[in-house]
């Protein structure tokens, strides 16, 4: 068990670290790495993406238009995501975050140190820690301090929290002030109508910077690691906590109530009676953002295709009248998914369904082969562009508000990021499919997921955790302002969703949505066999018979591997 005092015995050798490291040289951003950096850096990526990882590294700077010499600070961001992008597991997606940005912090000092003035009293810590004889003046210090700290801000008994030990926690890392504010509403009416019970809100750090999310994600492992974790994290659905001994199974009668969709209630439960969390709203991980003035001025009637849909061919047609009047005619923002997404949607119009089944493989080699030269017409026809895929989103993004875009394949925070903008109009279209009345797009389920206490988890407590994070479902009027759509058909009413033309209609495919698979197995074969071959054919490194043959190899290795 981590106690106060050891906690607070890291928290100064932190501190104590960022006053040192404001004495190191300073690297900015437009700084070139330096040769030993890379030395450090391939050892981590041996470590994490195995054989490869000097492979996959070269692949990414080439695919970034880098090499060694010409790479700055300001690049790593990008390299780093790459990187992350090709983990096989991803329960270890967290260690492999840090490790790169511990070695980053090594050779960069953070801006805000550069500004950075110790107070007196930092001032005299550093002194002390500078001689080594004071070390156990220095521990006896520290315990003292964490000891008083501890008795004197722990609950009290009579504060009216839960067995007059416990508050419900709420964390969440997705931020909006929207979001903020409507919680923290919910949440003071929610703890007035269930006195003496208290609940509260913690927001993590995040929204989109690695870094700060970096931070978010160690102190979730930290707290799973010590056997403390809130009661409640909002977020995306993720194997770790699926998996893992902390999560409250929701009975079926207490979620069903709510109207979910059903695909999204497939998604979130492992046997049809217990859930794993209180869906609060669903993204698309990509849509087409489509350049409205453009589009119309081509012939075409947007609300029309958002009615009826649009096949692959035709949408390949539009790409190529696009090129008559736009220099750019599709861009393709990679931060909502992968190549892989894209391939996945294809298989699934191309009559394919789920990829994992009673630890199987099932998509056979013939559709796979017909699915890959279909993205090679794709590719061929100028949709995924190799100058621009691995540039910067908001790049792609301003050359969409430029009016030199006429669609942009993404998600629903480009949209509202793009609609913001109010440099075009702009508008949203079904993501093609080849099956008429169904659609192939990937959706992320983001939930309330209830977590346990330990082993003693006080029954009481988790009666009104389970009743928090409905309430906070029934609510989730905030979800459109971060980039997703309310989960449940119980709220469309209050958000007026039908009278807004630009997303109202996507929910007409979510009940045909094939789920995506999270098994273990398909996300190795998705990011260890497939998504290469995909990257190779945009670069024009290979052909799709190259491609297929190289698939099959490494798909023969990865199922042998599974089945012993």
């Amino acid at each position: 068990m981590i106690t106060p005092q050891i906690r607070l015995i890291f928290i100064f050798q932190q501190f104590y670290g960022i006053i040192n490291s404001a004495m190191a040289e300073i690297k900015r951003e437009t700084d070139f790495i330096p040769e030993e950096f890379w030395n450090e850096l391939l050892p981590i990526c041996h470590k994490y993406l195995g054989s490869k990882g000097e492979a996959i590294l070269n692949e990414t700077l080439e695919i970034l238009g880098k090499d060694r010499n010409n790479v700055t600070f300001g690049d790593l961001t990008d390299i780093y995501n790459a990187l992350i992008s090709k983990l096989i597991y991803l329960d270890k997606r967290a260690d492999f975050r840090m490790e790169l940005y511990d070695l980053r912090r090594k050779y960069m000092v953070p801006p805000e140190a550069i500004e950075y003035k110790p107070s007196k009293l930092e001032l005299f810590f550093n002194r002390l820690f500078a001689k080594r004889s004071s070390t156990i003046l220095i521990v006896a210090i520290i315990i003292a301090i964490g000891i008083g700290l501890y008795y004197g801000l722990r609950p009290k008994s009579s504060s009216g929290v839960i067995s007059g030990k416990y508050d419900v926690v709420l964390w969440s890392g997705i931020y909006s002030k929207n979001m903020e504010k409507t919680i923290s509403e919910i949440i003071e009416k929610f703890n007035e109508q269930y006195r003496p019970y208290k609940s509260r809100l913690d927001l993590l750090p995040g929204s989109g910077d690695p870094m700060a999310e970096m931070g978010t994600q160690m102190k979730i492992m930290a707290v799973f690691a010590a056997g403390e974790p809130p009661d409640i994290i909002y977020g995306t659905q993720n194997p770790i906590y699926i998996n893992a001994p902390y999560l409250l199974k929701i009975p079926k009668e207490q979620i069903m109530q709510l109207h979910y969709f059903p695909q999204i209630l497939n998604q979130i439960t492992s046997d049809g009676e217990h859930f794993y969390c209180y869906p609060a709203m669903i993204t698309p991980k990509f849509i087409l953002i489509a350049n409205r003035t453009l589009i119309e001025g081509l012939g075409y009637n947007p609300q029309k295709i958002q009615e009826v849909g649009i096949d692959w061919d035709s949408f390949i047609d539009l790409a190529n009248k696009l090129k008559l009047v736009s220099p750019y005619p599709v861009l393709i923002s990679l931060r909502g998914g992968s190549l892989f997404d894209i391939f996945w949607m294809l298989m699934v119009n191309n009559g394919v369904g789920k990829a994992i089944g009673d630890n199987r493989f099932l998509w056979d080699e013939t559709k796979i082969e017909e699915t890959l030269k279909f993205f090679d017409k794709l590719v061929k026809s100028g949709i995924i562009n190799p100058t621009l895929l691995g540039s910067k989103l908001s790049t792609n993004i301003d050359i969409f508000n430029e009016g030199k875009a006429g669609i942009l394949i993404g998600n629903y925070l480009d949209y509202k990021m793009i609609d913001n903008a109010k440099k075009v109009k702009s508008i949203i279209l079904p993501f093609p499919n080849n099956q008429g009345s169904k659609i192939s797009s990937l959706w992320e389920i983001y939930g309330y997921f209830c977590f346990r206490q330990r082993d003693n988890y006080n029954p009481d407590k988790a009666q009104m955790t389970l009743l928090l994070a409905k309430t906070l479902a029934q609510n989730s009027n905030w979800v459109l302002d971060i980039g997703g759509l309310p989960a449940s058909r119980n709220i469309w009413d209050n958000l007026n969703l039908n009278k807004e033309e630009n997303h109202s209609f996507l929910y007409n495919y979510v009940e045909n949505a094939v789920p995506t698979d999270n098994d273990p197995l398909f996300t190795q074969i998705a990011f260890e066999a497939i998504n290469p071959q995909l990257e190779n054919i945009v670069t024009g490194k290979v052909d799709t018979r190259q491609a297929l043959e190289a698939i099959k190899d490494r798909l023969d290795k990865i199922l042998s591997q599974s089945r012993r």
